[in-house]
């Protein structure tokens, strides 16, 4: 259980599912609503609490009561977003994410969210230009890179998913996966020597990792095949 400050007051909020933790959370945020009707931050919340708890509908009539307090509330429209999202309504998904990057067109996590929404139908170029927007505003996610690094491969763009894996090496040289990923997108384009390059230098830089394991196995399938060279 966590507590949320609102108005000077500490209210309940919970981020386990256990049962308990979920009743105090909504008892508590909903006795907040009642005393203060007209701050859509206690809706926003509860419909988060809501939508932690898979319970979609409760929490798109609270965000959309924060959001007629609030018109303005990007926040409120981007969660409206991702949970129309989960229920498969892409449509008004894309709409409540227009809407919150109209109303911060500055803030990264939209551009990311909204390209997840276009991945879903595989609109591919437009999730690599929403995450690419993302990547010039906050160039420093990870997060953010691997999403379009998987968009490019998903729309069979190999060299541009291997051009964004050396630019987040570049950026975070110790992340293993990373590497991994690279050598693999390799392996999916049929250039199994730079991949078993690729593997080699994973194995090489983080000899006692997970990746490193995986990367040895790839490697002895790719000679099992005929296709690699040994190590």
């Amino acid at each position: 259980m966590l507590l949320l400050i609102l108005n000077g007051l500490m209210v309940p909020t919970a981020f386990a599912n256990d049962d308990d933790s979920y009743a105090r959370a909504i008892s508590g945020l909903t006795e907040y609503i009642d005393n203060n009707s007209e701050d859509a931050n206690g809706y926003l919340y509860r419909g988060n609490v809501y939508f932690r708890n898979w319970q979609y509908e409760l929490a798109i009539l609270d965000f959309n009561k924060a959001i007629e307090i609030n018109p303005s509330f990007a926040k409120a429209y981007a969660a409206r977003a991702y949970t129309y999202r989960l229920k498969h309504e892409f449509e008004y998904a894309l709409a409540d994410y227009n809407k919150a990057i109209d109303l911060m067109p500055n803030f990264a996590g939209f551009y990311t969210d909204r390209g997840g929404v276009y991945m879903d139908q595989k609109m591919f170029a437009e999730a690599i230009q929403d995450y690419t927007k993302a990547l010039e505003i906050k160039p420093t996610s990870e997060v953010t890179y691997k999403k379009r690094i998987d968009a490019y491969c998903a729309s069979r763009q190999y060299d541009l998913a291997i051009v964004s894996c050396d630019n987040f090496i570049e950026m975070n040289p110790q992340n293993t996966g990373i590497y991994y990923k690279k050598a693999y997108i390799y392996e999916i384009k049929g250039d199994y020597q730079m991949a078993i390059k690729v593997y080699q230098t994973l194995i090489g830089k983080f000899p006692l990792s997970m990746d490193a394991s995986q990367a040895k196995r790839r490697i002895q399938y790719i000679n099992s095949c005929g296709v690699g060279t040994s190590l």
